[in-house]
């Protein structure tokens, strides 16, 4: 298989997990956690360039871990790991993490999908951190895990990944696949 195939196939996998991610049944948390979203204030976050994010070999898909890093590494002790939403053009609401050092907000994670140069955040001090039996650290908000993150509206969500996984499925190259219908 050819190294452009391969990286297709990759992705074709890693967009299938993420919609089986995104397909979770709605609950009245989550509708709650959506309207307090709604009167959270909201921040413009910058992305940084593809070039500066490939220059720091940041790995995509690991936004939390990259910002923590970063926290640790930078050496004017400025800059924060912040974790909140970001809001997705679709309505839904996006665990994420950005820096910021109080003033300005920055996107270090790289991304195949989101090519926005800006995009709406809500920090969210709600937000906890707590290990997992799994090995793995898990977002808590209210008592409640978190996964990929809460949908303005569900029943579209629910629809549009299973769409996406039709296509994906189907064959189509995954980039158009992800193109919302």
């Amino acid at each position: 298989m050819g190294e452009a195939k391969r990286r297709q196939a990759e992705l074709r996998d890693q967009l299938l997990r993420k919609a089986d991610q995104w397909a979770f049944p709605p609950s009245q948390w989550e509708a709650d956690t959506v309207a307090e979203l709604k009167t959270l204030p909201v921040v413009t976050v910058e992305r940084m360039s593809a070039q500066d994010i490939a220059y720091m070999r940041m790995p995509a898909s690991e936004c939390h871990g990259n910002c923590r890093w970063y926290e640790a590494n930078d050496p004017t002790g400025t800059f924060r790991a912040v974790v909140g939403w970001l809001v997705d053009p679709e309505g839904n609401y996006v665990l994420h993490s950005v820096v910021s050092d109080g003033a300005n907000y920055g996107c270090i994670t790289p991304t195949v999908s989101d090519r926005r140069p800006f995009f709406e955040f809500i920090p969210d001090s709600k937000i906890a951190w707590q290990d997992g039996d799994d090995g793995y650290r898990h977002a808590i908000r209210d008592g409640h895990a978190i996964g990929p993150g809460v949908r303005g509206d569900p029943e579209k969500t629910i629809a549009d990944v299973a769409e996406i996984k039709r296509k994906l499925l189907a064959g189509v190259h995954p980039l158009k696949a992800i193109e919302v219908v």
